[in-house]
């Protein structure tokens, strides 16, 4: 009787592993790319352009250049001008404005890559 159940166990396990390395080695049960699949069509990630919002001066300007180097991203950076105290003002509610100085100076950084 136990000869039986080591021959049953042993036929078992032989079938187990046969159907084992055929699931693992169907590439029609793995998933597949789908036909026309979306792919990067150039260094915009299919996008006319990538632009960035920066500060000539910013501090994150050159690890943001560096990055899209590295990545072979291309990234526009419009020249921003010099903002002025009259232009963060006019920008500003005339009473109780609560946009600080430096929250009117990215809104207006972002219009110049609107208008770009």
């Amino acid at each position: 009787m136990l000869r039986k159940r080591i021959a049953q166990l042993t036929v078992l396990s032989i079938l187990a592993i046969l159907i084992l390395s055929y699931l693992l080695t169907d590439t029609s049960l793995l998933p597949q790319e789908p036909n026309g699949a979306i792919v990067p069509a150039n260094s915009t990630l299919g996008y006319g352009t990538i632009l960035a919002v920066s500060h000539f001066s910013s501090p994150r300007r050159a690890s943001l250049l560096w990055a899209a180097n590295l990545t072979d991203i291309d990234i526009v950076i419009p020249e921003q001008p010099a903002w002025t105290e009259e232009d963060v003002r006019n920008f500003q509610a005339k009473e109780h404005s609560t946009i600080s100085k430096g929250s009117a100076l990215a809104y207006l950084g972002h219009l110049i890559a609107l208008k770009w």
